[in-house]
């Protein structure tokens, strides 16, 4: 029944073309589909111009989302200082893994409000974002880009389209804690690179996911529907 709703809307609109790929593979005919990514409010946002000496996780602490892979690579590099913030069903074996293993670089922290975050990603040197399931258009990815913090990410689902490998970030396809690990080391000894890198981050942002360019363009869209529906 769902299906044949989505089929007789007038428009469908996805936050990725990874998306709007995936529902036209699994046999979904709209009307008509379009591609509008999420945006994200700059404004909150300052630009970081150094950083803290961390690695961030900033996200939910579930199996699908890499973390337990990420803290796997994190125990190959005890130089590095890694932050995981963020709470979910995994946060209390986080803890116990940390504390068994005497990972004194790792803290595993709760969930911080969404004030909070723009302080947290300007002042990390990276943030990362493990996950093992294909990602549509994450936000966490684009308040980092707001805050000029690189990303080093899993190659999955919408990522890509967000994540330029060399230019925005760092991309890693069907990594291993091992992969993870070197990663981590890249990114902890080319402070400078990766501030560069943030930097066309925070360009991307201001440029392409603004929230006032995702209003202009969703009126629009919503104009065009009621356009047809009235000439109908």
């Amino acid at each position: 029944r769902l299906w044949r709703i989505y089929e007789s809307a007038d428009l469908l609109i996805a936050p990725s073309d990874f998306l709007k790929k995936v529902l036209l593979e699994a046999g979904l005919r709209p009307r008509r589909m379009e591609v509008l990514p999420n945006f994200v409010d700059a404004d909150r946002f300052s630009p970081s111009v150094g950083d803290s000496g961390y690695l961030l996780y900033l996200g939910r602490l579930s199996r699908e989302k890499g973390v337990e892979t990420l803290l796997k690579a994190a125990a190959r590099t005890p130089h590095i200082p890694l932050r995981i913030v963020g709470g979910g069903e995994l946060k209390e074996a986080l803890l116990r893994k940390v504390e068994s293993e005497n990972l004194t670089h790792v803290s595993v922290e709760g969930p911080v409000p969404p004030e909070r975050t723009p302080e947290l990603l300007a002042k990390a040197r990276a943030l990362l974002l493990p996950s093992e399931c294909d990602e549509n258009c994450p936000l966490v990815v684009l308040e980092a880009f707001a805050a000029g913090c690189p990303v080093v990410a899993s190659s999955r689902g919408g990522v890509p389209e967000l994540v330029e490998d060399g230019k925005t970030g760092i991309l890693l396809s069907h990594p291993t804690a091992e992969d993870w690990a070197d990663a981590l080391e890249r990114a902890w000894n080319d402070a400078e690179g990766l501030r560069k890198l943030g930097g066309l981050g925070r360009e991307r942002v201001m440029q392409e996911f603004r929230r006032e360019k995702h209003i202009e363009h969703l009126v629009a869209l919503y104009s065009e529907v009621l356009s047809m529906r009235e000439g109908a």
